[in-house]
Parts: structure tokens; C-alpha cells; sequence
């Protein structure tokens, strides 16, 4: 899962040239940020509405026909959507958000989503890590549940995100939070812990932005 990939140490000076890798960027933002399925991302532009600086995206009815609703508020993402979107041929007759991009250009056709399932694939291979033919297209939408189970995200919080309507698929993402088994080793023996919880948060955090820097990139 993508996730995987925010351990690696030996990709700190790797940027993802945009002119081939700008949508899987935009992508990588709204499949994690959103815990999307592959057929979410074949969301339209109408699910997506541009506040200025804050970018409100509703997913429609898919599996659990249930919609759901997130936000993408960093500067630097808002952008890269923008530069994405400012690329969009005059003449593309449907809605799509998502079409096909190669040397800073896109075309009017649609990307399916056998492509969207092949991107941590790509991105893995990209980052030259292990086995990159595991990263499956799930990777988007495990990796946002994980990352959440990590922050200290409750169960409710963790279906709310995801739109799970059974509580198992959620308390899963718990049950495998290595920083939530931390907590609860706190919790039995707290002479052996960590000073405050709030430094594992904030390693996570750290490790999220090596990620993003690696492969989404700041420098737009």
C-alpha cells in the first residue's frame, strides 16, 4: 500500500517531474484525501467546487450508495488541481474530471479505471521501492484510513471518512494502527512510554510531508 511508501529514506531529493506525472499527483491527492475507490475517481467536475482556498468535494453514491463529502484546504494541492484543470481542452464534451495527460497536455478522453488502478503501481515504481506491483489500486483509499487511524481518529470518525456502513472494515484500520497499539501500551504501562502522545502524531505528520515532497512535490 502507499503508505509503505512513507518509510522510505533514500527518496528525500526525488521530485515527480509534472510533465508527465501532474494528474497522477492530482490524483494522489484527491483518492487519499477522499479514501476513494477506483470508481469514485471517475468523479465529475460538477462533484468538485472551488472556494479559493478551500476545495469542496462530494463523492457520489457508489458501493454502500452512500455520498460523502471532503475537503482539500492545503494552498499547494489547490493549486495543483488549478494547473491540472487549466490544462482542460476547450472542446471536451463531458464532465470528467479526470482525462488523459502526457508532456503537459491533456486530451478529451476520459481515464478508466484500470488506469486509476495501476497509478501506486506507477508511483512505486517511480520511487524505486520493492515489489511495486503489490501497490494495488486500493492503496489510495487504505492508505487515508490508515493515515487517519494513526492521527487517533475513532471508529465513527474512520466510517464517517470512508462511508463504511459496518463497523468491521474501520475497526480493522485500528486494529493494525501500529501508533494505536502504541497508545494502548501507554495506556498499560505508562512509566515505559513516550513523554507525550503528540510527538507520534506529529512523526506521522513528518513522515506524510516526506511522502507528499518525494512524490507530490511543494514547488509547483
Amino acid at each position: 500500500m502507499i503508505k509503505a511508501m512513507l518509510n522510505v529514506e533514500n527518496n528525500q531529493d526525488i521530485e515527480a517531474p509534472d510533465d508527465k506525472y501532474l494528474m497522477f499527483k492530482v490524483v494522489a491527492v484527491v483518492g487519499i484525501l477522499g479514501a476513494c475507490r477506483l470508481e469514485e475517481l471517475e468523479m465529475s467536475l460538477n462533484n468538485i467546487e472551488d472556494l479559493g482556498n478551500t476545495l469542496v468535494v462530494n463523492i457520489p453514491d457508489s458501493k454502500t450508495r452512500v455520498s460523502r463529502t471532503f475537503t482539500v484546504i492545503t494552498e499547494t494541492y489547490i493549486d495543483l488541481y488549478r494547473k491540472y484543470l487549466a490544462l482542460r481542452p476547450a472542446h471536451v464534451n463531458h464532465q470528467r474530471l479526470f482525462i488523459k495527460y502526457t508532456s503537459n497536455k491533456c486530451t478529451i478522453q476520459p481515464v478508466e479505471i484500470n488506469i486509476f488502478g495501476k497509478m501506486p503501481t506507477d508511483i512505486a515504481r517511480f520511487l524505486k521501492l520493492p515489489n511495486s506491483e503489490l501497490y494495488t489500486g486500493h492503496c489510495f483509499r487504505r492508505t487515508s484510513a490508515s493515515l487517519l487511524a494513526d492521527s487517533g481518529a475513532n471508529l465513527c470518525t474512520i466510517k464517517r471518512h470512508g462511508g463504511w456502513k459496518s463497523s468491521s472494515v474501520a475497526e480493522g484500520y485500528l486494529e493494525d494502527s501500529l501508533e494505536n497499539k502504541k497508545r494502548i501500551a501507554c495506556h498499560i504501562l505508562p512509566n515505559n512510554c513516550p513523554s507525550s502522545n503528540n510527538s507520534e502524531i506529529e512523526h506521522i505528520n513528518n513522515i506524510f510531508e516526506i511522502y507528499w515532497k518525494n512524490y507530490v512535490g511543494y514547488n509547483f
